[in-house]
């Protein structure tokens, strides 16, 4: 009976959040069914879903800002038309684009994130509510939600799956269809459903208070499990950074990473610990704050010098941008009461707006870097004659490297065509070596890696001859493995195409009933290929050097390697690749 009581409450509950939030039910439905247009028509809706995806947190925000500051119904409807118009501006600024470009995604992830942010902030504003109280309501609704959310998914997956295996054939759709239902419209409702109106009756400010307390494992989990472990790490940290100081090894690659997630945990863990009264909490609030300054301060200086020598790029700008977060929040936090704590909501969403938010933003911010480095290295170099590029192949590898990397990068982020003393169309790969003298990949001033990549340029058409049959072949490497990797009939013979490793031999044969008729031995190949391949161009080898022929009286084969990775280490796998395979059976 309990478990009755229970899930009638949920089920009231969710449909209560349905009719709270209209427009946010409304867009995941419609996310829902276009989805399901896209299951079984494979149509693209990605645009469209973008834009609604982004409305759905607007109207989640429209909502709580109408239940803080709303006093009338028209308040309502004034928000929820901003919503329209946002969502189909964001829809009509995603139009002429050809494809979802790594710009807009990020720029999208990060709105999304401090319209999240604001979700959580906006009952707070001038209020009694407490933002730690909040945010512990969130984030119990979150890993509820998650919780329940996979339950359900796995098991109505393994329903229908026993369905499919003992009763009747279900369509493969069939398990799309419901991760689609369960994570785009079940979950987010589920979620909201379980978020108080926090401007509302005494029984609303019940449901909040409830909503608010720690469970006991949750304030085990923080007080006896979370603080030690981030105290242990935070000693290994600062031990870690003294020995980088010690030998001067800013561009320490593992460093960041471990910094990052030490400042986000430390937050994260001090807004959850807020309101618990054990020692550990507050000891933690009462010293970790000002362990999180120094840590964020060096992460900073770490980071730029990594960007005085090699420029800003989108990752450093993002990192550089959560130090300085993350610094100012532990000074805040070192000072300001528990209930305060919201400030640091305010803040992240004007970080936010300030990384997406052009001239300042991460894109226009590295850009500009990027392209000051790659300008001053060519005007060092006196590459520069008026508004053309001189070619020099005796510039220092650090130059190469400099030219190489800018370049990349801006060839990544799909700025090249604004560069200036770039030919006009240029392409960075056919173009890069007639215009600056040297080749792309020549110029890294790292160690060899003991791997080798060798490719076959895919823009060069492959030639078949008189060949009457083609394979495509994966070669991996693994003792004592045989695939079958076609099986063909000539003349009402049967054959089969085999690829087989015994030991270290790795073979290519054609098998007619049980009897080889011809074979092709790749270890010798993959040797020639790394003895004969020094005239690498653009990033590829010659198609020759990847073509070798075998022949006799009963066939004749061809193998053209597609890309092979040699490893010249002997404890491990010694190549992996791909290849055509043609054959006639004469």
């Amino acid at each position: 009976m309990k478990l009755l009581n229970n899930l009638n409450v949920r089920v009231k509950g969710i449909t209560k959040a349905g009719l709270r939030f209209p427009a946010t039910f409304l867009l995941l439905a419609i996310i829902a069914v276009l989805n399901a247009i896209s299951i079984e028509l494979h149509y693209d809706y990605e645009k469209i879903i973008l834009a609604l995806a982004v409305g759905v947190f607007i109207s989640a925000d429209a909502q709580v800002l109408y239940e803080r500051f709303g006093k009338v119904f028209y308040h309502r409807v004034l928000l929820y038309l901003v919503v329209v118009v946002l969502t189909i501006g964001y829809y009509l600024a995603l139009l002429p684009l050809s494809n979802i470009s790594q710009e807009a995604s990020v720029r999208t992830i990060v709105a999304v994130f401090a319209l999240f942010i604001a979700f959580m902030w906006v009952p707070c504003i001038k209020n009694d509510n407490d933002f730690n109280a909040v945010f512990l309501i969130n984030f119990k609704s979150f890993f509820t939600t998650a919780f329940f959310s996979v339950i359900i998914w796995g098991g109505i997956s393994l329903i229908i799956a026993a369905v499919n295996q003992l009763l009747f054939h279900v369509s493969s759709t069939a398990y799309s269809h419901v991760t689609n239902i369960i994570w785009v419209l079940f979950a987010p409702i589920f979620f909201l459903s379980m978020i108080p109106i926090f401007n509302s009756s005494s029984k609303e400010k019940e449901k909040l208070e409830k909503s608010s307390l720690y469970p006991g494992f949750l304030e085990k989990l923080i007080s006896y499990i979370l603080i030690p472990l981030t105290a242990v790490y935070s000693l290994v940290l600062i031990i870690y950074i003294i020995k980088t100081i010690a030998i001067q090894n800013w561009a320490d690659n593992l460093l960041e990473p471990l910094i990052l997630s030490f400042c986000l945990a430390v937050i994260i863990i001090y807004i959850l610990a807020s309101g618990l009264k054990n020692s550990f909490a507050r000891l933690f609030r009462l010293i970790f704050p000002k362990v999180l300054v120094p840590v964020a301060l060096f992460q900073i200086i770490a980071s730029s010098i990594n960007a005085y020598s090699s420029g800003i790029v989108l990752g450093r700008y993002f990192v550089l941008m959560f130090g300085l977060y993350s610094m100012i929040s532990g000074i805040l936090l070192s000072f300001i009461p528990l209930k305060k704590n919201g400030m640091l909501a305010a803040i992240v969403i004007v970080f936010a707006v300030i990384t997406i938010t052009p001239p300042i933003d991460g894109f226009t911010v590295s850009r500009i870097s990027q392209t000051a480095i790659f300008t001053d290295t060519l005007e060092k170099n006196d590459m520069i004659d008026g508004n053309d590029i001189v070619s020099r192949a005796d510039i220092s590898k650090e130059d190469k490297n400099a030219i190489s990397k800018s370049l990349q990068y801006l060839n990544n982020m799909g700025e090249l065509k604004d560069i200036k003393y770039l030919p006009e169309g240029f392409n960075l790969y056919s173009d890069f070596e007639k215009t600056f003298g040297f080749s792309l990949y020549d110029n890294s001033s790292q160690v060899a890696s003991p791997v080798q990549n060798y490719s076959l340029d895919p823009q060069q058409p492959v030639g078949i001859g008189n060949f009457e049959y083609m394979s495509n072949i994966s070669l991996p490497f693994s003792n004592d493995l045989q695939n079958t990797i076609s099986s063909f009939t000539k003349a009402g013979i049967d054959y089969k195409l085999v690829y087989s490793v015994s030991g270290k031999t790795t073979v290519i044969k054609i098998i007619k009933g049980s009897t080889e008729i011809i074979s092709a031995e790749i270890n010798p190949m993959i040797d020639s290929i790394a003895e004969n391949s020094s005239d690498i161009t653009k990033g590829f080898i010659s198609q020759d050097k990847l073509t070798f022929d075998v022949s006799n009286n009963n066939a004749k084969m061809r193998v053209i390697f597609q890309n092979i990775s040699i490893n010249n280490r002997a404890d491990d796998i010694p190549f992996h690749g791909s290849a055509y395979v043609l054959f006639t059976i004469n």
